[in-house]
């Protein structure tokens, strides 16, 4: 009998998210409508480091790490005003992800973040949360973010520009 109770609460749950115009709860808008959009979602590939391309041995982070390549990864769960057509409002999670070597070049186990994300679309302020540790950016163009990222303690102060 629990069991039922639960499976009913849940397609009520499902229905109602229905009515009120949302298809699927997890993923507010469809996927393709995303790469020309005020949306974020998918993934955007560093091609800045402090304004300048990564080097071919890397950008130094601190002694022992050189960030090779980063990439951040965008998946909108709440979608405010406006919905699909024209959001004022995001948020989600988003992967940042860094691409490692040491300092002869040779592959170093890359860093992975889990952040939440906030995006106000009308002036672009994005903000990426991880715990404690804030970064900010702001879409300059539909397929340009810079971005201050969330990065280890006691690596160099970055600026990061991704493109998708």
């Amino acid at each position: 009998m629990q069991s039922f109770r639960g499976t009913l609460v849940t397609v009520a749950a499902l229905a109602v998210l229905a009515i009120t115009g949302c298809d699927d709860p997890l993923n507010p808008c469809p996927i393709e409508s995303f790469v020309d959009s005020d949306f974020l979602d998918g993934t955007w590939n560093a091609e800045l480091i402090n304004g300048n391309p990564i080097p071919q041995s890397g950008f130094k982070a601190d002694t022992k790490n050189f960030v090779k390549a980063s990439s951040i990864e965008f998946h909108t769960s709440y979608v405010e005003g406006g919905k699909c057509l024209a959001p004022k409002s995001m948020s989600g999670v988003a992967l940042v992800r860094y691409k490692l070597v040491d300092e002869v070049g040779f592959p170093k186990d890359s860093k992975t973040y889990m952040a939440s994300f906030d995006y106000d679309v009308k002036p672009g302020d994005l903000t990426l949360r991880v715990d404690t540790k804030l970064a900010s950016g702001e879409r300059v163009a539909p397929k340009v973010l810079t971005v201050d990222p969330v990065t280890p303690a006691g690596w160099a102060a970055m600026s990061i520009v991704f493109t998708r």
